[in-house]
């Protein structure tokens, strides 16, 4: 049943979404999936990153030091990014239930851990957010495969990234279809 859901909706985007937008879109929205599901990092877009500060509502992730490579854009949308380095996140709890929860389970009122290694897929404009922050270099080493792998492992979870990143790059309002979602590979501090 949730596989003819997960098909239904991709459909169901590809039709409201894509229709649209044909004439604008050179590619077809099959290749444009397949595009989105293992896309090719842009060694253009490579900077090192030092106290980098992404928030995101009760979220606050810090890029202490690193790098960090974005995918090659898609419809003029960088919806992917790889980072290497040492990273910290904050979480707030957002309701009470949510805080007991957290100190029932971590003993701490706030969720504090290091990473070492994160993904971000995102429509909201993260890359605009993060070169304000960032030293660029004119070109990375060689990309490696984590992103793709990270993107094959939340399919096979069942989790819907890859349609919400369609409907945001396919989008001509960018701002009503923004999506953002971090996959932190953690450690405990």
């Amino acid at each position: 049943m949730t596989r003819m859901f997960s098909f239904a909706l991709f459909l169901c985007l590809l039709v409201s979404v894509g229709a649209g937008q044909a004439a604008a879109q050179s590619v077809d929205g099959a290749g444009v999936w397949n595009m989105l599901s293992l896309p090719a990092m842009d060694a253009t877009k490579f900077a090192l990153t030092e106290n980098v500060e992404i928030v995101r509502d009760c979220i606050h992730i810090t890029l202490v030091n690193g790098s960090i490579e974005f995918t090659k854009p898609l419809n003029g949308v960088a919806f992917g990014a790889v980072f290497h380095g040492q990273g910290k996140v904050k979480v707030d709890p957002p309701n009470p239930v949510e805080a007991q929860q957290l100190r029932l389970f971590t003993k701490q009122d706030k969720l504090e851990m290091n990473f070492s290694e994160a993904t971000f897929n995102s429509t909201d404009g993260l890359i605009d957010q993060v070169a304000k922050q960032v030293k660029w270099k004119e070109s990375g080493p060689p990309a490696d495969d984590l992103y793709n792998q990270r993107q094959i492992a939340r399919e096979d979870l069942g989790l819907a990234v890859l349609p919400r990143l369609l409907q945001g790059v396919l989008s001509t309002d960018h701002k009503r279809t923004a999506f953002f979602f971090a996959d932190l590979n953690l450690r405990c501090a």
